[in-house]
């Protein structure tokens, strides 16, 4: 890709700039409504994740608190709810990391951007070089929105992913008591 530098002392063809651009704001636009939507799933996991692993840690508070489960003596169902409570844990944190704010490409540019010598007061016509212009710093945007979304749909995969050991650590806790070994 061309600098901006070199952008400015080329003669821009006022077809190319407008569908240049417009290609660039179609692409911000896609990037940003991807946001919302991995904003919403994570939202979505965080409360899925959260009522699990609450669920989870009612269950084996329910232990210590019924005096006739604790009398049948099963010392490690409630300690294997608690470990299998934790990945859900970490998945409603990385739920909240994927909804932290981030730096993000916004659509339009700043006036004062434009408000300057040869822009505003050109003797020839200079709404193809902004449009070229403003499409050179829409990439900036572009990446910027690409990154950051990469970022919350780590976190959310991350997350999604933990939630699986959490059956695996719940079976392996109760081992002992499924085998009778106690």
């Amino acid at each position: 890709m061309i600098d901006r530098q070199e952008l400015m002392n080329r003669a821009v063809r006022p077809e190319a700039a407008k569908e240049i651009l417009e290609q660039s704001e179609k692409r911000l636009a896609d990037l940003l409504d991807a946001k919302k939507e991995l904003e919403t799933r994570a939202a979505s996991l965080l409360t899925a994740f959260m009522t699990l692993a609450l669920a989870l840690i009612g269950a084996a508070g329910a232990f210590f608190t019924q005096t006739e489960l604790v009398k049948a003596n099963y010392r490690y169902l409630p300690i294997a709810l608690i470990l299998s409570a934790l990945p859900m844990l970490f998945a409603a944190w990385s739920m909240i990391q994927a909804l932290q704010p981030a730096r993000y490409g916004n659509r339009g540019t700043e006036p004062s951007m434009w408000l300057i010598d040869n822009a505003i007061d050109a003797k020839l016509d200079p709404v193809p070089w902004i449009q070229a212009t403003i499409a050179w710093d829409t990439q900036e945007r572009i990446d910027t929105a690409a990154a950051a979304n990469q970022e919350k749909a780590s976190h959310i995969s991350i997350g999604s992913s933990a939630v699986l050991a959490s059956p695996l650590i719940l079976f392996l806790a109760m081992l002992p008591q499924l085998s009778g070994t106690q």
